[in-house]
């Protein structure tokens, strides 16, 4: 990479959030309310009926047989029958079948009251902040990898890896919601991938390389679990199923500015041969014109961050 072009990579660097205090891209715990883990599917059978398909999907509660644990709490006593139940996916499998993983259902965790109401939730902060800033900040992310900050660190750290633009769809008062996918563009996770490249010089393949006509969400995690086994530090691909649906936060950041479409013009009038100068004022304008715009702030005249 010659000058210029480590002068953009620096930049394209300090867009991005690389921090780990609250950074969701970085390390995503899916507790509060602005998240909803769905539990037992596979991320492929979702992914080819949102995408593929063009299908809407549904939200379960989990089964009823589990509720009692919100007694438990109250009352300190556990029912013999209460005590005997499996986990969850086991349970799931027992009564359920293989048959679940086709179905237009998505299985969570949450008890039927607070299930709807952490999608309405969700559903309205969505649209308030679509409303203000005009950018979609509800994205179903699938497959986790599971990192260490450094070689001497026993924290377990999970990032998303796939992040799919969907959007809520109420299906009536008290009939809860349905998940559709929006035709925008899905991507991989920037953050996770500069932060892997610049802290550990490790490059994931790119997502781009495994979609054609469908997405082979399959091939792209089997590619970055081989990846990974080569490395001496243990990074894992735990959770290539796990899928999960709210607001991330980091991606109103991250992800809002497209940050590409300002290094692809800059590169495209410099032609990666002129003087650092002229590229950071070209790059200037671009990121001043979304400033104008109202998508991302200045911070102190030369940073630029989101708005939040």
């Amino acid at each position: 990479m010659n000058k210029t072009g480590s002068q953009l990579e620096k930049i394209r660097l300090q867009l991005l959030d690389l921090g780990l205090r609250g950074n969701t891209m970085l390390h995503f715990a899916p507790r509060g309310t602005k998240t909803v883990s769905v539990v037992d599917e596979k991320s492929a059978s979702v992914f080819d009926i949102l995408v593929t398909q063009g299908k809407s999907m549904s939200f379960l509660a989990r089964p009823g047989v589990y509720n009692e644990e919100e007694d438990v709490l109250a009352d300190g006593q556990v029912s013999e029958d209460y005590e005997k139940l499996p986990p969850l996916g086991e349970y799931l499998a027992e009564t359920k079948g293989e048959s679940r993983f086709d179905d237009l259902d998505l299985q969570t965790s949450i008890s039927s009251d607070q299930l709807d109401l952490r999608l309405l939730k969700i559903e309205n902060e969505a649209k308030t902040i679509f409303q203000e800033r005009g950018i979609d900040v509800l994205y179903l992310a699938a497959g986790f990898l599971q990192w260490f900050e450094d070689k001497n660190s026993s924290k377990k750290r999970y990032a998303p890896l796939v992040l799919l633009p969907v959007e809520l769809i109420r299906k009536g008062a008290g009939k809860g919601f349905k998940l559709k996918y929006t035709g925008m563009e899905l991507s991989s996770n920037e953050t996770l991938y500069a932060k892997l490249e610049n802290d550990f010089k490790i490059q994931l393949p790119l997502l781009d390389d495994f979609i054609d006509e469908d997405v082979d969400l399959k091939g792209y995690f089997e590619s970055i679990s081989a990846l990974l086994k080569e490395q001496e530090r243990k990074l894992e691909l735990v959770a290539p199923q796990e899928i999960s649906k709210g607001i991330l936060d980091v991606v109103k950041e991250a992800m809002s500015i497209n940050p590409a479409e300002c290094f692809s013009e800059a590169a495209t009038r410099l032609g990666f041969q002129r003087v650092t100068a002229q590229m950071t004022d070209i790059f200037k304008e671009c990121l001043d014109s979304l400033v104008r715009a109202g998508e991302i702030s200045a911070v102190d005249g030369r940073l630029f961050a989101a708005k939040s």
